[in-house]
């Protein structure tokens, strides 16, 4: 897989018939909705910000998929804020998705209750990189993303039994007056705990 950053707004992904195969993308005309196919777009975009450092996170996405003769080619663009009818009438155009994603912070009442999360999502949400803060109070605030991809539900409802969701904009506040305790690039470490 090859990554060409365009702009800081668009990225080319070059891909082979073994990574396509590798990440489960077919060039026949797929569903582009399907939960199956955007869990394989989240897989090779968290690969190219790991690879190249083009991150998408807080943004609305334009997945633009074209087959070439020894595999194909994806292009990503970050559309930041547009109108609902817009974005109707882009994903209503071939070998196209639009994913999104937002930053949610979790506050728990302590390390034991954040475990217990961890063991209950999904394998997918565990490979999500998150960063961990511990408060003088003894409270956790777990800060991931959180991909949104509609109509499924949000895989992170388990959350709600062991956390309360605290807004976004307390994030400068946490982060001065709470100890940073990790960044991982995994809640799969906290799973295994």
């Amino acid at each position: 897989m090859e990554f060409l950053i365009v702009s800081s707004s668009k990225l080319k992904i070059m891909m082979s018939r073994e990574d396509m195969e590798k990440f489960g993308i077919s060039d026949s005309d797929e569903d582009y909705s399907s939960p199956e196919v955007r869990r394989a777009f989240w897989k090779i975009l968290d690969t190219a910000r790991d690879e190249c450092g083009f991150d998408v996170s807080g943004d609305k996405i334009l997945i633009q998929f074209y087959p070439t003769k020894d595999g194909c080619e994806i292009f990503v663009t970050k559309l930041g804020k547009i109108g609902a009818s817009a974005e109707r009438s882009i994903t209503k155009s071939q070998n196209v998705a639009m994913l999104s994603s937002k930053p949610s912070i979790y506050k728990f009442p302590n390390l034991e209750a954040l475990i217990s999360a961890s063991k209950n999502v999904s394998c997918e949400t565990l490979s999500r990189a998150v960063r961990l803060y511990a408060s003088d109070d003894g409270e956790y605030y777990l800060m991931l993303e959180e991909r949104n991809s509609p109509p499924a539900p949000s895989e992170l409802l388990v959350f709600g039994e062991f956390a309360k969701e605290v807004p976004k904009s307390l994030e400068p506040y946490i982060i001065e007056h709470s100890e940073h305790v990790a960044s991982v690039s995994s809640l799969s470490v906290l799973a295994e705990l």
